[in-house]
């Protein structure tokens, strides 16, 4: 669900297919993270990332089944996006909706192309995280840490 104040969570996740659906790594912090990348190896790296850190990781590869996730019962805290996704919508569009819906949910936009492609959603970038690719493993860490305020 989105509401960012209702913090109820089950204890370990729904895990499904890796083909566009979500995948899931139950750890011992409560914090979910939605992963949304269509490069399954980089949604991996990050998932492994982000698991090591103690984080409840759920990955999907497009922005289907990113909205699917959003609307389950547990609260997601934190959207970790590509910008470039299969299907007729972006990881830009994702964020600029859901920045509109949930205005305090702290997004990450990561793309290894230019900032251009977020020139559809003026100002997007004032309002999320944005991590260039390649990064590192630090690099994913430090930014989810810190748009958690847990620096």
């Amino acid at each position: 669900m989105l509401a960012p104040s209702d913090r109820t969570r089950s204890a370990v996740p729904e895990t499904e297919s890796s083909e566009g659906k979500a995948e899931s790594t139950a750890a011992g912090d409560a914090t979910r993270v939605l992963v949304v990348e269509d490069d399954l190896h980089i949604g991996r790296l990050v998932e492994r990332i982000l698991a090591r850190e103690g984080y409840v990781v759920v990955r999907v590869m497009d922005v289907d089944s990113a909205w699917a996730v959003l609307e389950e019962p547990e609260v997601v805290d934190l959207l970790f996006t590509d910008v470039v996704l299969p299907g007729s919508s972006s990881g830009a569009d994702l964020a600029a909706q859901l920045r509109k819906r949930c205005p305090e949910l702290p997004i990450i936009l990561t793309t290894g192309y230019d900032q251009s492609r977020i020139a559809d959603h003026p100002g997007l970038l004032d309002t999320v995280a944005f991590l260039p690719k390649p990064f590192t493993a630090v690099q994913v860490r430090d930014l989810v840490r810190q748009e958690l305020g847990r620096t």
